[in-house]
C-alpha cells in the first residue's frame, strides 16, 4: 500500500453511533473523487459501507461503542492519516 497521505481527516460523532468525517483533497483530485471510508474493529481495518464516499465527506452509523479509528483509501490505494474518537 502507498505511504499514507496527509489530508486532514477529522472525525465526530453524533447520536446513537452516527459519524461524520471530513477530508481534505489534494491538489491533484477533483471534487468528484471517490474514498472508501475504513475502520477499526478487533484489530482489522473494515468498511462500513460498500459505497465509495464521493467528495470530501461521510457519514455513517456503526454499532460498536467506544474508541474508533477511521481513515479514508483513495482511488489509487493511499490511505489518509487515521482520525479517533470515542462513541
Amino acid at each position: 500500500m502507498p505511504a499514507i497521505q496527509n489530508r486532514e481527516l477529522t472525525a465526530a460523532s453524533k447520536d446513537d453511533g452516527h459519524v461524520v468525517l471530513s477530508w481534505k483533497l489534494l491538489p491533484s483530485e477533483d471534487s468528484d473523487t471517490a474514498f472508501f471510508v475504513e475502520y477499526m474493529a478487533n484489530g482489522t481495518w473494515r468498511f462500513p459501507t460498500e459505497e465509495p464516499a464521493i467528495g470530501t465527506s461521510a457519514e455513517f452509523t456503526l454499532d460498536a461503542k467506544g474508541p474508533q479509528q477511521f481513515r479514508v483509501i483513495a482511488p489509487d490505494g493511499t490511505p489518509s492519516e487515521t482520525a479517533a474518537i470515542d462513541l
